[in-house]
């Protein structure tokens, strides 16, 4: 490759490291960062803030009621399919389950095994042990 159009590896990979608790720790492009910081916005778990790092709550502070309320596992389907832009029905039609079992999942109502997770992991281009 020529010199003059070789990138430092600093500038071509900005990375940044997300920490969702203390066992799931991720490291993504900085501008793939502002994507995930507005996802979080529109589904109503960040809000600008000006305040100094000191003040900065962890995210399984801020989602703690609906963690609670929807189960981890329950939560991460939900943005993996809004992530994917596909809605239950589609994405339960996609995956051969009635949509009543895939609301039910989303909603902490029914536990994901393992082999739906593998399905859904690759349906939704995502790691399945999110699901678990």
């Amino acid at each position: 490759m020529l010199g003059h159009t070789k990138m430092p590896l600093t500038d071509r990979h900005k990375m940044v490291e997300i920490l969702f608790s203390t066992h799931h720790r991720y490291a993504i492009p900085l501008e793939r960062a502002t994507d995930l910081l507005t996802l979080l916005e529109n589904l109503k778990y960040v809000k600008k803030l000006e305040t100094s790092e000191e003040e900065w709550i962890s995210l399984d502070e801020l989602m703690a009621s609906d963690v609670a309320k929807y189960s981890r596992p329950g939560l991460a389907l939900r943005g993996a399919r809004l992530k994917e832009n596909l809605s239950q029905a589609v994405l339960s039609k996609r995956l051969g389950i009635r949509p009543e079992n895939l609301s039910k999942m989303e909603n902490g109502k029914r536990t994901i095994s393992l082999a739906m997770a593998k399905k859904l992991a690759k349906i939704l281009n995502i790691d399945y042990r999110v699901f678990l």
